[in-house]
C-alpha cells in the first residue's frame, strides 16, 4: 500500500494553507479600507487622534500579514518535503513488496528441496533394508545347502519298457453310441463295435472292452454274463483314448494271465 496526495497528512496541511490565505485576503481588504478612512480623516484636522489610531491598526495589520505570509511559505515548504518523503516511502514499500515476493518464492523452493531430500533419505533407508533382507536370504540358502547338499548326480534312466499290445487281435468294444466307432476301428482294425446291436460274445473274441462312459447299465448287464459264460476276459475303460485303452488291455492281460 502506498501513500498518495489524498492522505490525511496532506489534507491537514492544505486546509491550514487555504485558511491562512483567506485570512490574508481579509487583511488586505482591511488595509484598503484603512487607507480610504485615512484619506477622509486627513481632510478633518480635528480628528488627528483617530488617524493615529488607524495608522497603528494599519501597522499591526501589515505585521500580521507578513507573519501569515511567512507561515504560508513555511507550510508550503513543509508540504513539498512531505511529498518527497511520501515518494521515498512509496519506493521503499515497492522494494519491500518485491523482497516479500522473492522471499515467498525462496521459501517455496526451500520447501521443495527439503521434501526432495526427505524422499531421498526414505529411498536410501528402503535400499538399506532390502540389502539386509537379501543378506538374510543368502544366509538361509547357505545354511540349507550345508544341511542338505545338492545331489549333482544324473538321474537313473527308467529301463522299464512298456509292453506293446497286439492291436490286430479281435476285440469286442461295447460302446453307447456310434461316435466312438471310427476311432476304435482305426486303432484296432479287426475289432467289432457293438453300438448297442444284438451281438453275442463268443469264444473267438480275444477280449471284451467296455467303454463305460455314458454306457447304460442294461447294456453292460446284458453282455457281461455272456462274457463270463464264454470265458472272455473283460476290461473297463471310461474314456476313448488310445493310450488309456492300451493300458487297460495290458492290465487285463496281466489279470487273466494272457501273456
Amino acid at each position: 500500500m502506498t501513500i498518495d496526495d489524498k492522505h490525511p497528512l496532506f489534507d491537514c496541511k492544505t486546509t491550514d494553507i487555504n485558511r491562512m490565505v483567506r485570512e490574508t485576503s481579509a487583511s488586505e481588504l482591511f488595509l484598503s479600507a484603512l487607507w480610504q478612512v485615512q484619506s477622509i480623516l486627513a481632510a478633518t484636522p480635528n480628528r488627528l487622534e483617530k488617524i493615529d489610531h488607524f495608522l497603528d491598526e494599519l501597522a499591526n495589520s501589515k505585521n500580521l500579514l507578513e507573519q501569515k505570509n511567512n507561515e504560508i511559505a513555511a507550510l508550503r515548504k513543509e508540504n513539498e518535503v512531505s511529498k518527497a518523503t511520501i515518494v521515498s516511502l512509496n519506493k521503499k514499500i515497492s522494494a519491500q513488496d518485491e523482497k516479500i515476493k522473492n522471499f515467498d518464492k525462496n521459501v517455496a523452493v526451500e520447501g521443495a528441496v527439503s521434501e526432495r531430500d526427505e524422499t531421498i533419505r526414505q529411498l536410501e533407508r528402503s535400499v538399506e533394508n532390502l540389502k539386509k533382507e537379501l543378506e538374510k536370504e543368502k544366509e538361509k540358502s547357505r545354511k540349507a545347502t550345508e544341511e542338505k547338499p545338492i545331489n549333482m548326480s544324473l538321474p537313473v534312466a527308467d529301463t522299464k519298457v512298456t509292453r506293446k499290445i497286439d492291436v490286430t487281435k479281435k476285440y469286442l468294444f461295447v460302446v453307447c453310441h456310434d461316435l466312438m466307432k471310427t476311432k476304435l476301428q482305426t486303432w484296432f482294425p479287426n475289432s467289432v463295435i457293438s453300438e448297442g446291436k444284438d451281438i453275442r460274445p463268443s469264444a473267438n473274441y480275444y477280449m471284451t472292452v467296455f467303454i463305460t462312459k455314458n454306457l447304460s447299465h442294461s447294456e453292460y448287464n446284458r453282455i457281461k454274463p455272456m462274457c463270463i459264460n464264454n470265458h472272455i476276459p473283460m476290461a473297463n475303460c471310461n474314456v476313448v483314448n488310445f493310450e488309456r485303452i492300451c493300458e487297460t488291455i495290458r492290465q487285463c492281460e496281466d489279470e487273466y494271465k494272457l501273456i
